[in-house]
C-alpha cells in the first residue's frame, strides 16, 4: 500500500501519550454486510502498518464471500479513539483516502477525539453518531523552551497538519480550532460545526463526481438524478431499498 509522505523532518507529536496502540481489528462479512474494520484506543506510529495488514485481511474475507466493488474497498471504517500521533494518523487518513472505503463512521457510543479527527477526514464518505472533539495538538517529548521554539514547532505542525486537510478536501480552518483549545481541554463539536468543517458528510467533490457518473449510467440529467437520490434517501427503510434499485438501474437499450 502507497503512503503519501508530506514534506518535513520527522516530528512525533501527540495529544496523549504514545506509549500504548491502538487496537485494529475487523468484524469479518458473512455476506450480507460489509467487513468491518475498527480502530480502537490511542494512536502510534506502530498503526500505521497494522493498518495496512487489517485491511488486507478485510478484503480477501469480503472476496471470500462474493463482494466485489470496481472503484473501492469493499469495507467499513469504525472509529473509537481518543487520539494519539498525529503523523500517524495522518499517514493512517491517507491509506483511508487511497482505500476509498464505503464510509468512515463514529458510531454511537463512540468517540473520535483528537488526532482521531484526521482519521475521520481521510474518507470520501463520514457518518457522525458519537462524539468528535477536539484540541491543540502537543509534541509529547518537548524541548522547546522558549516562545520562539514553540512557535517554530508548531508552524511545522500546522504546515503537516493543513497540507493533509487540503488534501482530502477538508477546510484547514479546523486546525485553526483545534489550536485553540489547551491540550488538556476538549471542545466537542456541534452538528453545525462537524457540517462547516465537512465531517459529518460526503467529500463534496467525490459526491459530484459520484452523482455525474451515475446520472450518465442511469440516462439522468444530474440535477433530476440528485433529485430523485434525496427522495430515496428520505423513505422509510422498507422501501429505501427498492427505490434506489430502480433509481440505479441501468436503462434497458
Amino acid at each position: 500500500m502507497k503512503l503519501v509522505a508530506l514534506v518535513g523532518r520527522a516530528v512525533i507529536i501527540a495529544f496523549l501519550a504514545v506509549d500504548a496502540h491502538a487496537d485494529i481489528a475487523f468484524t469479518p462479512s458473512t455476506g450480507k454486510s460489509l467487513p468491518i474494520i475498527r480502530i480502537h484506543g490511542k494512536i502510534s506510529k506502530e498503526d500505521v502498518l497494522q493498518f495496512g495488514r487489517t485491511v488486507e485481511v478485510a478484503k480477501h474475507n469480503a472476496k471470500a464471500v462474493g463482494i466485489y466493488m470496481i472503484d473501492r474497498a469493499p469495507v467499513f471504517i469504525a472509529l473509537d479513539s481518543p487520539g494519539g500521533s498525529v503523523n500517524a494518523a495522518i499517514a493512517i487518513g491517507q491509506a483511508i483516502r487511497e482505500l476509498n472505503p464505503v464510509q468512515v463512521t463514529v458510531q454511537t457510543p463512540s468517540s473520535c477525539l483528537s488526532s482521531c479527527v484526521l482519521l475521520l477526514a481521510g474518507g470520501v464518505t463520514r457518518a457522525v453518531y458519537g462524539r468528535v472533539g477536539i484540541h491543540r495538538p502537543y509534541i509529547d517529548d518537548d524541548r522547546a523552551f522558549t516562545v520562539a521554539g514553540q512557535k517554530q514547532s508548531y508552524a511545522e505542525i500546522e504546515k503537516n497538519v493543513k497540507t493533509y486537510l487540503n488534501s482530502v478536501n477538508v477546510p484547514t480552518s479546523l486546525y485553526d480550532a483545534m489550536f485553540r483549545i489547551p491540550p488538556a481541554q476538549v471542545r466537542f463539536l456541534t452538528e453545525q460545526e462537524m457540517q462547516e468543517f465537512n465531517l459529518n458528510e460526503d467529500d463534496p467533490y467525490y459526491k459530484e463526481a459520484r452523482d455525474a457518473e451515475q446520472a450518465k449510467k442511469v440516462g439522468l440529467s444530474k440535477s433530476e438524478y440528485q433529485r430523485r437520490y434525496d427522495a430515496c434517501s428520505k423513505m422509510t427503510s422498507e422501501q429505501v431499498t427498492n427505490c434506489f434499485n430502480r433509481l440505479l438501474a441501468t436503462p434497458s437499450k
